[in-house]
């Protein structure tokens, strides 16, 4: 940004520019427009002549920007001061939780976490260990605004939730013997994907 000298200032000002001397020595240059006092490095050129009619608005517009700025250095401290510590779980929406259970339970053998608070929610639910007891899926039993219907075959082209197994020819196993339709990672991966009794894609990835 480039700054007007105190000689420029002066012409610019409709009243009149000055000095003032700050505690390290500096001499700081300053004007008066209206009440607005300003350092002249807040005020910007905005070509070789400006007309005096528009100096307060260059100088609101300067203080604007300058306001901005420290605004957008703030935000960005913020941001870096982030620390995240993994995925703690996943919600997906059910129309019977005793139906839900059946498939990740009874199918996929994950255990219900009995430390979460589910008689302290308004609708039925339930919390189940995924792996961990940090790492869980939550089962809420509410309407659910998506269609089960016109889905993607393939879960990997639509929201789905990805958990990882050792072995994913197990997961497999389990699903052709449960008439469990799947599909495989398109990519090559060892990954399949298959749906929930409420149309919830999941993704079991062998890491």
């Amino acid at each position: 940004m480039a700054t007007l000298t105190a000689a420029a200032m002066s012409s610019l000002c409709c009243t009149r520019s000055w000095s003032t001397t700050l505690l390290d020595g500096t001499n700081l240059p300053c004007c008066r427009t209206g009440k607005q006092y300003l350092s002249m490095k807040l005020v910007p050129r905005m070509g070789r002549d400006v007309g005096r009619s528009s100096t307060r608005a260059q100088a609101l517009s300067a203080v604007k920007r300058e306001t901005e700025n420290t605004s957008d250095d703030s935000l960005e401290a913020a941001v870096k001061a982030i620390e995240f510590t993994g995925v703690h779980h996943v919600g997906f929406l059910c129309e019977n939780v005793e139906k839900s259970l059946d498939f990740y339970c009874g199918l996929l053998g994950l255990e219900i976490n009995p430390n979460r608070p589910n008689d302290k929610l308004p609708y039925g639910g339930v919390w189940l260990n995924v792996g961990s007891p940090s790492q869980m899926i939550h089962l809420m039993e509410l309407p659910n605004p998506d269609p089960k219907e016109r889905r993607p075959k393939h879960g990997g082209r639509d929201r789905h939730a990805c958990v990882s197994v050792k072995d994913v020819t197990k997961i497999k196993e389990v699903f052709d013997k449960a008439g469990v339709p799947y599909t495989f990672s398109q990519s090559g991966r060892p990954a399949l994907f298959a749906r929930d009794p409420d149309g919830n894609a999941l993704e079991f990835s062998q890491l």
